[in-house]
């Protein structure tokens, strides 16, 4: 008698799932932008020709010896910087020249047309204030050491002063930079106390009796 006997062998087969979970961590930058302001001067700066010809210079100072021109090229007048306009002593009656804030800022060959806002200083003691060469105002009068002033006022306005008096508000846009630009056609042209000004360093003097001798030109 045979006897098979039969072995059957059940395979379980376990299949396990494993899901990853990927956290996706987002980081915000921010940025902070601290705006830069410049404070208004409280004293005044002199003034020192580095381009000239015609004429002899000094700290603050010129002395014409003929036709010739000059710029700080070195400093200019920015919008909301510390420095606004310019200062000047004119030192004769028989000077001829115009002194002010122009455009030139690379070469002493000043033309009177780029200088935009200023005063010229003529002989027989007149004075006028010219815009890029074109006289605006007239019939001013002046004497040695007078004090002239052409600056960007607190509202925003080209002024020009004459010891502390407001003479002329300009209504010409400004457009910086600002070089201070000086044209002479006269030996006899000196001017001292070419200084960078600022609102705060200029005196303004109104008073009710003023004798009014200025005249628009148009």
């Amino acid at each position: 008698t045979t006897t098979t006997t039969t072995t059957m062998t059940t395979t379980t087969a376990t299949t396990t799932t494993t899901t990853a979970t990927t956290i996706t961590s987002t980081t915000t930058a921010t940025t902070s932008t601290t705006a830069t302001t410049v404070s208004a001067a409280t004293t005044r700066q002199n003034v020192i020709f580095d381009m000239f010809s015609g004429m002899t210079v000094g700290s603050g100072s010129f002395a014409g010896t003929g036709n010739g021109g000059a710029i700080d090229s070195a400093n200019n007048i920015q919008e909301g910087g510390a420095y606004t306009g310019l200062s000047f002593k004119p030192q004769s009656t028989g000077s001829y020249f115009t002194l002010g804030l122009g455009t030139e800022g690379t070469s002493s060959s000043v033309a009177p047309s780029e200088i935009i806002f200023g005063f010229r200083v003529y002989t027989d003691a007149r004075l006028y204030i010219v815009e890029s060469g074109t006289i605006k105002v007239y019939g001013g009068t002046y004497k040695a050491d007078d004090e002239l002033v052409v600056y960007v006022n607190r509202e925003g306005l080209v002024e020009y002063l004459q010891n502390g008096i407001s003479q002329w508000n300009s209504t010409v846009a400004i457009t910086y930079p600002l070089y201070v630009n000086l044209y002479t056609s006269s030996t006899d042209s000196r001017a001292t106390d070419i200084q960078y000004v600022s609102a705060s360093t200029v005196s303004k003097n109104n008073p009710s009796n003023a004798s009014v001798l200025w005249r628009c030109a148009y």
